[in-house]
């Protein structure tokens, strides 16, 4: 009676150690009482807490703005190992007093090299109205305990929004295939319109050419209406009689009144040195030596 007493007192205790080793599993705190190296998110997904290192390089677009929407950057973020990380991005814009104009940031998450286009044409930055003056952007680069900071010095010119929304419409590009020349009269440029809305708009263009010495040698005018879109072309036939030398080719155009533009593209014509007299004297010389040596052989 005792013995079975004993050997149900010992398949009882069995049991509750076994029941306990079940549950400390099941909780998740292990045998050892240690947490995982690894946590469970609500989504569910596996997140490794990694720290990670990133070479970071920052480029602004322009540093001449009007308006704060034109603060367009480029950042690049290479990291040392493959594996996800959270980035988080500060943009604050200062005035010339140090108060700050504007301040916003977001979280990237990077895994590979990545590459990030960003302005400040966003919805909490449309209603800032900024004064003409000297501004300072800066940007803060966060990611695990380390930070980063990128700034660049703006100039803002305050302008009309009819000038301004002109500005950002119309695009006109001037390009020359050839810039080394064996003679002036291969001289041709193409102007490029684009981007110039549904309405016909009047383009008035002045080519200018300066020699080495910078003094005016050609002007010529051009008037084209553009409608959408046009290329026009110019042959400079004026420019085909000029000496061999680097010259200046310059364009101004002019449209909506007072809205102006320059190009100018170096040109190069080469010092070509004229053979036919040279060939004309040898051909004569080698016809009068045959000359010579069949006189000879007769006498």
């Amino acid at each position: 009676m005792n013995s079975l007493k004993g050997f149900v007192v010992l398949w009882t205790l069995f049991f509750l150690l076994l029941g306990g080793f079940i549950l400390l599993d099941v909780s998740g705190v292990g045998i050892t009482g240690n947490a995982p190296l690894t946590g469970i998110v609500d989504s569910g997904e596996e997140q490794e807490f990694t720290s990670q290192e990133f070479s970071v390089s920052f480029l602004m677009e322009e540093t001449k703005i009007n308006r704060i929407r034109d603060v367009k950057f480029s950042l690049e973020l290479i990291p040392v190992i493959d594996i996800k990380s959270s980035v988080v991005l500060t943009y604050v814009l200062t005035d010339s007093t140090g108060h700050v104009r504007y301040y916003d940031e977001e979280t990237v998450v990077v895994q590979e090299s990545t590459v990030l286009e960003r302005d400040l044409d966003r919805r909490n930055s449309r209603d800032i109205e900024l004064e003409e003056g000297d501004y300072v952007f800066s940007l803060i680069v966060s990611y695990g305990d380390k930070e980063e900071t990128f700034s660049e010095g703006l100039e803002l010119e305050k302008i009309s929004d009819l000038l301004y929304s002109l500005k950002q419409l119309f695009d006109i590009k001037m390009e020359v295939d050839k810039t080394i020349l064996n003679s002036a009269d291969e001289l041709e440029a193409r102007i490029i319109f684009e981007s110039f809305g549904s309405e016909p708009t009047p383009v008035d263009l002045v080519f200018f050419i300066y020699d080495g010495q910078n003094n005016e040698i050609l002007k010529i005018t051009r008037e084209i209406v553009i409608e959408t879109e046009g290329v026009m072309f110019e042959s400079f036939e004026e420019f085909s009689d000029v000496k061999p030398g680097k010259y200046m080719l310059v364009l101004r155009t002019l449209y909506n009144v007072d809205i102006e533009d320059y190009f100018e593209q170096e040109i190069t014509i080469k010092d070509n040195i004229d053979l036919l007299p040279f060939i004309v004297v040898g051909i004569i010389f080698l016809a009068g030596l045959a000359v010579f040596f069949i006189l000879r052989r007769k006498k």
